[in-house]
């Protein structure tokens, strides 16, 4: 198989895996119990693409667009796991 060809399916294999058309072998298909996620993420597409798979992995997902507000939720719900962008409007996430 030529190298671009090669290419080509490992990124369709990851666009599948993102998007949640397929699942990962090491992927846990439920959690014991909600764990909390905060996803602070200024892009909306991103941002809803995240929340929509974790959610159907069983987590509990909160999404904020901006680090002010999502240091307001990470405060009020101590979150299991913050994931958080770095270049963000107003606080970035490094202020975070």
């Amino acid at each position: 198989m030529k190298s671009c060809q090669r290419s080509f399916l490992n990124q369709s294999r990851f666009n599948n895996f993102i998007l949640g058309k397929n699942s990962h072998p090491y992927q846990v298909k439920e959690t014991m119990s909600k764990e909390t996620i905060v996803v602070v993420e200024d892009e909306v597409d991103i941002r809803e693409v995240l929340i929509y798979n974790l959610e159907r992995q069983g987590y509990q997902v909160f999404g904020e667009p901006d680090g002010k507000r999502g240091l307001e939720i990470i405060r009020e719900k101590t979150p299991d796991l913050v994931l958080l962008d770095l270049m963000l409007p107003g606080l970035d996430g490094l202020q975070v």
